[in-house]
């Protein structure tokens, strides 16, 4: 339920929720689960004004004894002292010593002043110092952090000759899918784990699968690990609370992240210590006893902060002015579905308020805001939306304006700009054109102009980096390609962050929403080309070329085995694929030979085809 107040993910959060409320009226049910909402009868109100109830349960019980703190070093020069401070606990039998020394050299790698200025510097100092215990994770403020922090305490530790077989595999899947001379590759030597968005999706879940199989000794992270954690720590260590290049992480996320420290039979506490540059009384210091004794905020609504903002310049709310804003967006795609559902635009504007009633924001405004709103809203639809408006904005994702724009940008296209065979190839003119039409939406030219300032020289290679990701080519080499950076390392964490967050979703729904909005009539195909037509968007999610592999990633299958792999399922199958669930596909591929799995694979002298097997066991969940 707090995701609603979430800036990034709140407005589409509640809208959809409002979307349900209205779609289904009272034939279902909602259940919102959150420890963090003090405001939770308002909430249950809002999604059913008759029958709402809001229950608390009060759980006492815990895993293990915990204790959140500070830590910080003390000294001079060389001569150190590492310290943690304990600020709060979760019971009152446990009694921890007002300071505790961590450490003390008098001989240290690094003087006090770097120590007390570079929280990453702290961090990784004192986690080197907890090498006798097991489980830790550390969070880094950005992606180049938490390579700096590992790097830091690999050389500290004594070399491993005993690594477990599970890390050597992954070990080997990593070497493949990044190089061998990758860092991950070598911190694995000493059960050091990495994770962040510079590294794909397969390669975060096994980071994930060892730490909860207690295989991994340090786990290094950046804060957005803390929005989706699912598994235990012995000890946690912050060298930031803030969400890389943003403000300090909602108390909610922080608490999600430090309930998993702490595991059931342990029979020490848990310890959450965030990295402090000097004593309990220092700046840093009282923000961080400010930070975690922060009680838990109301849940608001990103709607009032919009109103309100809009309001503060003008007394008129004039929507579409903020339709390139993605919260906006999220409202005025709302309106629109609310648009279509009515049966026509004096109907609609009749229920105006009953419609923005089943949103949560419209309850926290006042009466001038509501009638503003009211207004607002009337204008709009009067000016921007119709019947097919509304209908192509609930297709495509996209909010009135945007579908106007893309419409018009999408008259010239014709069906022969969606055939496969020449859409993806080398220097392509039509994958050209269809990605300058999506950049039209706000929606989409967001992310991939990030995508471009994050490393490629200019926008005009996007197509080049979309055709060769679909082709195959792999992520190193596009690193080399398409990246700067001042090493192999940040080209390929820049290469993969921009790919995985932002180029196969946006570059996707964007070609999706440009089939939509062309106008062409994909009813006259037969059904062999409607499913090629179908399958164009999901080929640049997915990074493959072929309606094979693309079967075989939704299977879990890494990109890098898909293509040959895809080869031996169309020879087994044939035709037959497009009947198969992707149940059957796994069921297909657990069935599979070590040899075949082995000829598939194009990495055969970095890791086994039986190796590859186990690897994709895990990623899909086969027991």
């Amino acid at each position: 339920a707090h995701n609603i107040a979430d800036e990034q993910r709140g407005m589409a959060f509640e809208m959809l929720l409002s979307i349900i409320k209205n779609d289904f009226n009272e034939s279902v049910s909602l259940l919102l689960l959150t420890p963090f909402v003090p405001n939770a009868k308002e909430v249950a109100e809002w999604l059913n004004p008759q029958a709402h109830s809001s229950i608390k349960i009060e759980i006492n019980w815990r895993p293990n004894d915990q204790v959140i703190g500070m830590f910080y070093a003390d000294g001079s020069r060389r001569d150190i002292v590492t310290k943690y401070k304990s600020l709060l606990t979760n019971r009152q039998t446990l009694h921890i010593p007002d300071e505790i020394k961590i450490g003390e050299s008098h001989s240290a790698p690094f003087t006090a002043s770097q120590l007390k200025k570079t929280k990453w510097l702290l961090t990784g100092y004192v986690a080197s110092q907890f090498q006798n215990e097991d489980s830790i994770l550390v969070i880094a403020g950005t992606k180049p952090g938490t390579y700096k922090i590992a790097e830091q305490v690999f050389s500290s530790l004594p070399d491993s000759h005993q690594i477990p077989p599970e890390v050597k595999m992954v070990q080997k899947f990593v070497a493949s899918e990044l190089g061998e001379d990758f860092p991950l590759v070598r911190l694995l030597n000493k059960r050091i784990g990495v994770h962040h968005a510079g590294l794909s999706d397969e390669t975060k879940s096994l980071m994930e699968m060892l730490m909860e199989d207690e295989k991994l000794h340090y786990l290094i992270a950046t804060t957005t690990i803390a929005q989706g954690i699912n598994f235990p720590v012995s000890i946690l260590l912050m060298a930031s609370y803030a969400y890389p290049y943003t403000k300090r992480m909602p108390i909610s996320d922080f608490y999600n992240l430090a309930g998993r420290v702490g595991r059931v039979h342990q029979a020490k506490a848990g310890i959450i210590g965030i990295a402090s540059s000097g004593g309990v009384q220092s700046e840093s210091g009282l923000d961080i006893i400010d930070f975690v004794k922060k009680e838990s905020d109301n849940i608001v609504s990103t709607l009032v902060k919009m109103i309100r903002e809009a309001m503060d310049t003008a007394d008129e709310l004039n929507m579409a002015k903020f339709f390139n804003r993605p919260e906006w967006s999220t409202f005025l795609q709302y309106i629109a579905h609310m648009y279509k559902q009515s049966q026509d635009l004096s109907s609609f504007q009749a229920q105006i308020e009953l419609s923005l009633r089943k949103t949560f924001g419209y309850h926290s405004l006042n009466e001038r805001e509501q009638a503003a709103l009211v207004t607002g809203v009337r204008r709009y639809t009067e000016k921007w939306l119709n019947k097919r408006i509304a209908t192509l904005s609930d297709l495509t994702g996209f909010c009135p304006n945007s579908v106007n724009l893309v419409l018009h940008e999408a008259s010239g296209i014709t069906m022969d700009d969606f055939n496969r065979s020449t859409l993806f190839t080398s220097n392509s003119q039509t994958l050209r054109k269809l990605v300058g039409i999506m950049l039209r939406a706000p929606e989409i030219n967001k992310d991939l102009n990030a995508f471009v300032e994050d490393g490629s020289d200019t926008l005009k290679r996007l197509p080049s980096i979309i055709s060769d990701w679909v082709s195959g080519v792999t992520i190193p080499d596009l690193a080399k390609r398409y990246f700067k950076g001042k090493d192999d390392t940040e080209k390929i964490t820049k290469c993969v962050t921009g790919i995985y967050s932002r180029l196969t979703k946006s570059a996707s729904w964007g070609l999706s929403a440009v089939q939509h909005l062309s106008g062409l009539n994909f009813d006259r195909l037969s059904e062999e080309e409607q499913r090629q037509m179908a399958n164009l968007p999901s080929m640049i999610y997915y990074g493959v070329s072929t309606d094979e592999a693309i079967a075989l990633r939704r299977a879990c299958i890494p990109r890098a085995i898909a293509p040959k792999m895809g080869v031996m399922l169309g020879g087994a199958l044939g035709k037959e694929l497009y009947s198969k669930t992707t149940s059957d596909i796994i069921d297909w591929l657990n069935e599979l030979s070590p040899e075949s799995w082995h000829d598939a694979n194009p990495k055969k002298n970095v890791i086994s085809g039986a190796e590859y097997k186990q690897i994709w066991r895990r990623l899909a969940g086969v027991e």
